[in-house]
């Protein structure tokens, strides 16, 4: 899930996030279909995976820094039955530039804590998936105020409000209500 929300190609070049809706179980794949770039910012559930605008930025090679905690937890749903719970902590560090242009290049960051849930309706019945509600989930390196679910590098060197933070540093500055992260420049 994790890499198909945030190291898909052509997800995070803007393009429609099919990789993750797959992966999705039937009945949440529905919802996140049916929302996906919705007009309204509160239904909008391009939210969900890491996007760049389209026609905004190109990735500069191939690599993507990755952090990842990922740990399972044993545990029983509202009904007394068994699910799997897995809580994920993830940084993701990209080197981005404006499409089409070799420079500037800068570095974007995103963080997303959430839970994934496992379970079987019936005991060999089939393991289904459920996204769970992120914790927490940022970035760094962006034009504030998104009106459309999709990320802008700031390219100007006008990122956020926030403090600054090292984008390989797993310890980011927490922020404020109404600020935004920014990151030290390549």
């Amino acid at each position: 899930m994790l890499q198909a929300a945030y190291l898909d190609r052509k997800t995070l070049l803007g393009g429609k996030p099919d990789a993750y809706a797959k992966l999705l179980d039937p009945e949440q794949r529905t919802f996140f279909l049916e929302n996906l770039d919705h007009k309204d910012l509160d239904k909008n559930t391009r939210a969900w995976v890491f996007s760049f605008a389209p026609g905004t930025t190109e990735l500069v090679g191939d690599v993507v820094k990755v952090e990842a905690k990922l740990v399972p937890e044993a545990a029983k749903d509202e009904n007394g039955d068994p699910e799997l719970r897995v809580n994920c902590e993830a940084r993701f560090v990209y080197a981005v530039r404006p499409a089409g242009k070799a420079a500037p290049i800068v570095r974007v960051m995103a963080y997303a804590k959430a839970r994934h849930q496992f379970w079987r309706d019936e005991p060999e019945g089939e393991l289904r998936h459920w996204e769970g509600e992120s914790e927490d989930m940022w970035a760094a390196g962006t034009v504030c105020g998104s009106p459309d679910g999709f990320h802008r590098p700031a390219f100007s060197g006008e990122s956020g409000s926030g403090p600054v933070d090292d984008a390989y540093d797993g310890k980011a500055a927490p922020l404020k209500d109404d600020e935004c992260g920014a990151v030290e420049e390549v």
